[in-house]
């Protein structure tokens, strides 16, 4: 038989880090936000690539945008490192970088031979506005904290997002 050390001797493991599994609610820098803030950094370069006529360097921009948004989620989900202050900042950035696209390739440009139309841009930032509005509605009247995206809310921004390619 083991003899069994009294309590106050026992060692415990460290509490566990969120790169070994453990879930944070606060608002933690993590690599998956970190990721995001990298994301929001693009911004200013990607509107210098639109604005100087460099279709690719803005393509290639606006696709690393993309990635770091798939990379962020899946690093937040799989090291369970979700955060109250990323579940803010993701979908900011994503705001960010579709409306900085949408006004950029809306004016136009002997570099970009095609733009997007004036009133596509303006309907997809006041859908954008509105939401956000709702939102925050919602929250300070009725404290609703989590707003989950519906299926039509995805496929809109998927086809937002193959149309500023299309452009580019």
């Amino acid at each position: 038989m083991i003899p069994r050390l009294p309590a106050a001797t026992r060692r415990r493991p460290p509490p566990r880090s969120a790169a070994e599994g453990s879930s944070r609610t606060g608002g933690d820098v993590t690599p998956a936000n970190l990721v995001t803030v990298l994301r929001m950094v693009l911004i200013p370069f990607f509107l210098l690539a639109v604005t100087y006529g460099t279709p690719r360097l803005a393509l290639f921009l606006f696709l690393l945008a993309g990635v770091s948004d798939g990379l962020d989620g899946f690093i937040a989900r799989f090291y369970c490192q979700k955060t109250a202050f990323g579940a803010v900042l993701d979908p900011m950035a994503d705001k960010l970088i579709m409306t900085t696209a949408y006004v950029a390739l809306a004016i136009p440009s002997s570099a970009f031979p095609h733009t997007i139309p004036v009133w596509l841009a303006v309907l997809t930032i006041s859908r954008d506005v509105v939401i956000v509005a709702i939102a925050l509605v919602l929250n300070m009247t009725l404290d609703v904290k989590r707003f989950t995206p519906t299926v039509l809310g995805k496929v809109t921004t998927f086809f937002q997002i193959v149309y500023v390619l299309a452009v580019l």
